[in-house]
């Protein structure tokens, strides 16, 4: 997360508050930490339904 915000950042295209980062409903993205970093960083969260592909903004119709 850190490096991916950091690159955006010196790619010229900084994350402005309130941005959405979806993922899937892995261990990774609702571990405490990672929750934390999300929201420091501005972020808002977003995760899936658990085995529901659909939920992921580019498949939906």
């Amino acid at each position: 997360m850190k490096m991916a915000l950091w690159r955006r950042d010196h790619a010229g295209r900084p994350v402005s508050p309130g941005m959405i980062h979806h993922s899937d409903a892995g261990s990774q993205h609702t571990s405490i930490r990672f929750t934390e970093t999300v929201a420091l960083e501005g972020l808002v969260a977003s995760i899936g339904s658990v085995g529901d592909a659909m939920t992921t903004p580019s498949l939906r119709p």
